[in-house]
């Protein structure tokens, strides 16, 4: 799993009506799709977007820092703060997001492996 400081050099581009911009995996908490549109939350609580799909944004996330937790939101595993009765909460924003019942084993699951290796990473 990739640690705060290298999801700071990954980086996710977002390009929306002639305007380009490059974020780092590691500040963006989450990502919905909505109209057609993919936004991104930022966890200073800016927002960027993108016309793409959120499929097509999430092959981009090569580190898999992205967990998609329904159709149409995949959450940052770094800013998850709580993941329990087929709900997930975001650090920053306090938002919660239902788990669609198809993803919620799969989601409770790597989460789970994610705080495991951030431990033994933290451990070593």
């Amino acid at each position: 799993m990739l640690n705060r400081l290298e999801a700071r050099r990954e980086k996710f581009i977002f390009a929306y009506d002639g305007s380009i911009t490059s974020v780092s995996i590691g500040k963006i908490e989450y990502l919905k799709y909505f109209d057609r549109e993919v936004v991104a939350r930022l966890c200073d609580g800016s927002y960027e977007k993108t016309r793409e799909t959120l499929k097509n944004v999430l092959e981009n996330d090569h580190k898999k820092m992205f967990l998609q937790i329904s159709r149409d939101v995949a959450v940052n595993l770094l800013w998850i703060q709580e993941c329990r009765k087929g709900y997930v909460r975001m650090k920053a924003s306090q938002r919660s997001f239902k788990i669609s019942v198809r993803r919620k084993k799969y989601v409770e699951d790597t989460y789970l492996k994610y705080l495991r290796d951030r431990v033994i990473e933290n451990w070593k």
